[in-house]
This record gives C-alpha cells, structure tokens and sequence, in this order.
C-alpha cells in the first residue's frame, strides 16, 4: 500500500466511508470530520502512520488540499498541460485567537465546548495515537479510573483549547505537555511539563461535563498575577518556595471574572442534563 492510499485510509476511517469514494474533491466538512477534536485525530493518525507533521490538518476543506499539504503537489496536478499554471491553494483560515489586549484590559478569557461523541473510542487510551498526543500519561490514567473515561478526556480537551484561546503564547507547546490536575479537594490547576521540569502555570480553570457536553473556561490576568499553588516539588518562581500561592493584586476583577465562568459552565451542563432527559 502506497502512502496515498494510507492517507486516503485515514480520511475513510474517521470519515465513515469507504476508501474508493474518496477523491480530490471529497469534503473534509462533513460531521465526522469537522471540529477541532476530529480534526485532531487526523492530524495524529497522519504522524503516526506517515511520519509527517501536518498542521494544515486542521484548517483543509478537500482531500486533495490535504493530500497537497501532506505530499506537496498530489498526483493528478502533474498531468497537467505543458506550461499550465498550477491552481492557486485556498487560503487556509488562521487559527482564533483572541486580539492583542488595550491598555485599559487586564484580564484574558478562552472558551471551549465540545460534545463528548466526538472523541474518539479506542480499546487502548495508552496506545491510541490521538489520546498519547493530546493527554499525559498521568492524566490518561486519571481518566481511565473513572466510570467514563471519554467524558473526563473530553473536559480536559477543553480546557487546553480554552487555555489556547486565551493565552496564544502557548499555541507552539504540545497538548500531553500542557497538564491539568485536579487535586483531592476537586481543584483544578494547570502546569506545563516539559524535559522532566514542571512549571505551574498562571490561568484560573473552570471545568464542566455531562455525559454529552463538556465545556471549560479559562481566565488569566494581563499581568500574568493570577493566584497558583505550585505543586509540591516544582521549581519555584522568583524565589518563592514550592507551594507558595502567588499574590492576586488589589482591587483585581478576576474572581469575578472566575465565578461567572463558574456560572456559565454550569448552564451549559445543566442544560445539557435536561436535553438528555426528554
């Protein structure tokens, strides 16, 4: 099997078809294949099964778009006439990402909702390509010791697209390195690992789910002053010992700010709660 056909194979098995139906033409925009998760699990299986790191995975509307993106010009464009122009790539769409702050600004917030069906099922959480590149292993097996493993993954993938969303400097940083950790009295804190080093980082994390919809927002102040507890053993920040919560600044609006993503969390779960009552 030659890699076309591996990449035609991958589109066919998240997208739900059969591999002959498949052409240049054939819509990456179809539910199976749209949102960030699905397209994630895209972007994994071309790393794993092809060796090739391909960002524009998420962002393709066509097979052969993302065959161009994966191989450089696809097979059919060298047919083309002699002298003939190749057409013109689509303009792949950016990334959302919040807007350079004003001075008058001082606090950032991102968002993420998503359905927990999207995630993809796997017989092995440990050895699925999406979940080893978006989870820790810590945090893979946090998950698998609860009732319903996709629910729990499906909250912690919000809340690192929230923490995107709102902090565009961690964008480059792999999603298993971004860690979130929820302690024995249910708080939910975010660190970045990365060489053997951990590294709290500074972002107040609100976190939803039901069994359909898990949603997180994600709240940090300009200044990067939000309250966090170093976990036990990571290096300190100008000097102040492990486990030292940084001091939020006078008159700072970010509780606030974090009860009412508190409260907007809750709608959403309660309101997916009735949904799947009726």
């Amino acid at each position: 099997m030659n890699q076309l056909e591996v990449l035609r194979g991958i589109v066919a098995k998240l997208g739900e078809t059969q591999p002959e139906s498949i052409g240049p033409d054939f819509s990456l925009q179809s539910p199976a294949l749209k949102g960030s998760i699905k397209r994630a699990a895209l972007a994994a299986a071309i790393r794993r099964q092809l060796g090739v790191n391909c960002p524009a995975a998420h962002a393709v509307g066509t097979f052969a778009e993302l065959e161009r993106a994966v191989f450089g010009a696809p097979a059919a464009e060298t047919a083309r006439p002699e002298g003939a122009a190749p057409p013109a790539p689509r303009p792949m769409p950016l990334p959302v990402a919040l807007s350079p702050l004003l001075p008058s600004q001082s606090l950032r917030c991102g968002v993420d909702i998503e359905r927990v069906a999207d995630l993809p099922e796997a017989a092995d959480y440990r050895e699925h390509e999406f979940y080893r590149d978006t989870f820790s292993p810590e945090e893979i097996a946090y998950c698998l010791l609860q009732q319903d493993p996709r629910m729990h993954f499906a909250g912690r993938w919000c809340v690192k697209e929230a923490l995107y969303k709102c902090d565009s400097t961690l964008r480059p940083e792999k999603m298993a390195e971004i860690e979130v950790v929820r302690s024995d009295q249910g708080a939910i804190t975010l660190r970045h690992r990365r060489n053997g080093e951990v590294r709290p980082l500074p972002h107040a994390v609100s976190l939803s789910h039901t069994n359909e919809l898990a949603i997180a927002i994600v709240v940090r102040a300009a200044d990067g002053a939000a309250e966090t507890t170093a976990p036990a053993g990571a290096p300190a920040d100008s000097g102040r010992p492990p486990g030292a919560a940084v001091p939020v600044p006078q008159g700072s609006t970010l509780p606030l700010i974090s009860a009412l993503a508190w409260l907007v969390a809750m709608g959403v779960s309660l309101w997916a709660l009735f949904r799947s009552m009726r």
